[in-house]
C-alpha cells in the first residue's frame, strides 16, 4: 500500500436503489457514499479516489480452512523479491490479517501457481486433471476466472502451505472511483456512488461479488476504508470557462464524475458567474427503481442549470431505452452546441455504451453534413484532439 493511502472515515452510506416489483434484472445495490477526507488531502472535480477494499470475511474463512492454518496464529514476514513488496515485511501480523488485507483471493489463477499446485500434488488422479488443465485446459481456466483459492477447493488433494500460496498471490490493487462532488460545495468530503454485482461464480464455485464494491457496501458510518486521492491521466474536469457548453453522457453509475461537474456549475452560478448551457443523458431501467440522485438532476433542471435528457432500458414504451438513442432524438439540440464549440463527456461502460454513443456522434455527423462514416470518423477525432472530447470509462479489465 503507497505511503500518500491513508484512513478515510465514513460518514453516510445511503442505498440509492429502490425496489420495483416485476421487472426483470434489477439493478444491485447502488450506494452513494460520503467520505471525509484527512487534513492536507484535497481534490479538484473530477478526479478519482483509489480505495485499497479487503476481501471479505467467507472468503478468508474458505482460505483458512482450506490451508488448514488457524487464523489466529502470529507470523512475521520476511522476504528480498520484488514479488513480496506488497507484503507487510517485518511486522507481526495474524493468518487473517494476512489474507484479509494484503493479498488478492478471488484474482485470476496465474500460471505458474498452476504448475506449483501440481509440484505439491501427490494424488496420481488429481495430478492426472490438472496436467490436462496445465496442458489444454488453460482457455476453461480464463473463462472461469478460476482463482487460486479456487483451484484448491476443487482440487482438495493439492497440498499447497501458507507461504507458497501467499507468494504465488497477487497483491491487493487499489480500485479508483470517480469523485461524485465537488470542493467547492464539499472542500472536506468526498461522495462516491458504487455499484455492487452479485452473480454465481463462472467456476461455479461459490458466488461472485464485486471485491471493493462489495467491501464499501458494507461499511457503516464511523468505519474506514484506506485509500488516497488520484488526477485522472488524461484529465477529465469541467472546462476552466464556465460559459463553455457541456454535454455530459453518463448512464448508471457513470453520472458519478458529473454530479461533481454540476455541483461545481451550481456553486459557480450560486457566486454570480455565467454559467453555459449543460446537457445531461443519464440511463437507467426503470426511473421509479435506479434513477440515481434524481431529485437532484429534477432540481438542477428546475433551476435552469442543465437540460436532463433520460433513457430507460425497462420501461417498454420509453422511446430511448439507451443513451445512445436519447442523444439522437436530442439532435436539433446538441449539433447547434457542438457546432458553438462544446464539450462532450462520456463516462461508464467501455465496451458497449461508448462504443454506441460514438458512433451516434458519427451518425449524426453525416446526417447533418451528408458526410460518408470515414469523414464523420475522422471529425469525432479531431475533437478527441483538440480535447473537446473526453471519455472516463471502464470494463476492459478488472
Amino acid at each position: 500500500m503507497p505511503d500518500q493511502a491513508q484512513p478515510l472515515e465514513i460518514l453516510s452510506n445511503t442505498e440509492l436503489v429502490t425496489p420495483l416489483a416485476g421487472l426483470a434484472n434489477p439493478r444491485a445495490s447502488t450506494r452513494l457514499i460520503r467520505i471525509a477526507l484527512p487534513e492536507g488531502m484535497t481534490y479538484r472535480t473530477g478526479d478519482h479516489i483509489a480505495i485499497y477494499a479487503k476481501n471479505p470475511k467467507g472468503q478468508v474463512d474458505l482460505a483458512i480452512d482450506r490451508l488448514r492454518v488457524p487464523g489466529a496464529a502470529q507470523l512475521v514476514l520476511s522476504g528480498t523479491s520484488g514479488r513480496f513488496r506488497h507484503l507487510p515485511l517485518g511486522r507481526t501480523v495474524t493468518v487473517r490479517q494476512l489474507l484479509t488485507d494484503f493479498v488478492e483471493l478471488q484474482d485470476p489463477l496465474p500460471r505458474r501457481a498452476l504448475e506449483a499446485a501440481l509440484a505439491a500434488t501427490r494424488c496420481p488422479h488429481t495430478k492426472t486433471q490438472l496436467e490436462r488443465l496445465s496442458r489444454d485446459g488453460w482457455s476453461e481456466i480464463a473463462e472461469q476466472r478460476l482463482s487460486l483459492l479456487g483451484l484448491l477447493i476443487k482440487f482438495p488433494a493439492i497440498e499447497l502451505d501458507l507461504e507458497s500460496f501467499v507468494e504465488l498471490s497477487a497483491a491487493i490493487q487499489p480500485r479508483f472511483y470517480s469523485i461524485a462532488s465537488s470542493p467547492r460545495k464539499s472542500p472536506d468530503a468526498v461522495d462516491l456512488i458504487v455499484g455492487t454485482m452479485r452473480a454465481p461464480a463462472w467456476s461455479g464455485i461459490g458466488e461472485h461479488q464485486g471485491f471493493a464494491s462489495t467491501h464499501m457496501r458494507d461499511l457503516a458510518p464511523g468505519e474506514s476504508v484506506f485509500g488516497y486521492v488520484r488526477a485522472p491521466n488524461p484529465a477529465f474536469a469541467p472546462p476552466a470557462d464556465a460559459n463553455v457548453p457541456m454535454i455530459l453522457i453518463g448512464p448508471g453509475t457513470g453520472f458519478a464524475p458529473f454530479r461533481g461537474f454540476l455541483e461545481e456549475r451550481a456553486a459557480q452560478r450560486a457566486s454570480g458567474e455565467a454559467t453555459g448551457p449543460i446537457h445531461l443523458f443519464f440511463g437507467c431501467k426503470h426511473p421509479d427503481h435506479d434513477w440515481l440522485c434524481r431529485a437532484e438532476m429534477e432540481d438542477w433542471q428546475a433551476d435552469g442549470l442543465a437540460h436532463v435528457h433520460t433513457a430507460h432500458s425497462g420501461v417498454p414504451d420509453h422511446p430511448h431505452p439507451y443513451v445512445q438513442h436519447a442523444l439522437t432524438g436530442a439532435t436539433d439540440i446538441i449539433w447547434p452546441l457542438i457546432e458553438s464549440g462544446a464539450v462532450i463527456y462520456v463516462c461508464g461502460d467501455g465496451r458497449r455504451m461508448a462504443p454506441a454513443v460514438r458512433d451516434a456522434f458519427i451518425a449524426m455527423h453525416q446526417n447533418r453534413t451528408g458526410s460518408d462514416r470515414a469523414t464523420a470518423s475522422n471529425w469525432l477525432e479531431g475533437l478527441i484532439d483538440a480535447d473537446r472530447y473526453h471519455q472516463d470509462v471502464y470494463g476492459f479489465g478488472k
